[in-house]
C-alpha cells in the first residue's frame, strides 16, 4: 500500500525538492503552502494521510497552531515538524503538542525519507496496513480484536455481529447496502442473525458513532442502509 503524505511548507523549492524525493521512494504525497489551507484539506479529509510535514514557521496559521487544530478536530494522524535550527524551544514546543518528531533546518531529505518510513512502520502493526483494521473517516475497527476507534479520544469494544455488520458497513462506504445483503453476509460468515435484530444492531452502532464528525448511518426506507462518509 503507498503511503499518504501531507506536507505543509512554503518554500516552494524545498517543497518539490521533497515531493520528488519521497515519490521516488514510492510515496504518494500533497503538498500545500498554507496552514489554513492545510486545516481546510484536512478537515475535508479526516484519515486520508498516513503522516503530516509541517513546516513550524509558516505565515498566519503557523505549523504549531495547525497541529493543535488538526488534534481538536479529533484527528490523531502523526505530524513531524521542522523547526529552525538551533531552536531548542520549537523543538520543545513541538513535542509538548504532540510532535512524533521535530527535524530541524536545513533539512536532509534522504534522513526525512528514513525517518517518515519508520514512523509509518511502526503504525503499521496499529492501524494503517492491518488487513485486520479498516478505517472510514475517524472511524477504525479492528475486527479482530473488535476495538472501535471514534476520533482520537474515544475507543470500545464492540460485539461479534456488530463488528461483522459495521465491518461490512464500512466497506461499502457511501453505498446503498440492502437488507438482503447483509443478511447474505451474515449467512456467509456463520453469523445467526434476523431482520429483526438488524435493527437492534443499527440502533446500537449509531450511538457508538455518535462521537464522530464525519460518519453516519442512514436508514432507506423499504431498501437498507449507507454508511455516509463526509466529504470523502
Amino acid at each position: 500500500m503507498e503511503a499518504k503524505i501531507l506536507l505543509v511548507e512554503d518554500d516552494v523549492d524545498l517543497g518539490n525538492l521533497i515531493r520528488q524525493c519521497f515519490e521516488i521512494n514510492d510515496f504518494q504525497v500533497d503538498v500545500v503552502a498554507d496552514g489554513r489551507e492545510a486545516y481546510e484539506l484536512m478537515d475535508k479529509n479526516p484519515g486520508h494521510y498516513n503522516l503530516l510535514l509541517i513546516e513550524a514557521s509558516l505565515p498566519g496559521m503557523d505549523g504549531f497552531e495547525l497541529a493543535e487544530k488538526i488534534k481538536d478536530m479529533g484527528c490523531d494522524t502523526c505530524f513531524v515538524l521542522f523547526t529552525q535550527c538551533g531552536s531548542k524551544g520549537d523543538r520543545i514546543r513541538g513535542l509538548k503538542i504532540g510532535a512524533t518528531d521535530c527535524i530541524s533546518k536545513p533539512i536532509d531529505v534522504d534522513e526525512l525519507i528514513l525517518r517518515s518510513y519508520n514512523i509509518i512502520r511502526r503504525l503499521s502493526t496499529r492501524f494503517l496496513f492491518d488487513r485486520n483494521v479498516i478505517q472510514c473517516g475517524d472511524v477504525r475497527l479492528n475486527s479482530v480484536s473488535m476495538m472501535l476507534y471514534v476520533g482520537s479520544r474515544v475507543e470500545m469494544r464492540v460485539s461479534a455481529s456488530e463488528s461483522v455488520l459495521l465491518n461490512f458497513l464500512l466497506s461499502n462506504e457511501n453505498r446503498l447496502v440492502t437488507r438482503r445483503e447483509i443478511l447474505g453476509h451474515f449467512q456467509k460468515n456463520s453469523h445467526p442473525f434476523s431482520g429483526r435484530s438488524m435493527d437492534v444492531f443499527i440502533f446500537r452502532l449509531r450511538k457508538r458513532l455518535e462521537a464522530s464528525r464525519f460518519v453516519r448511518i442512514d436508514s432507506v426506507y423499504g431498501r437498507g442502509f449507507i454508511l455516509s462518509v463526509r466529504d470523502r
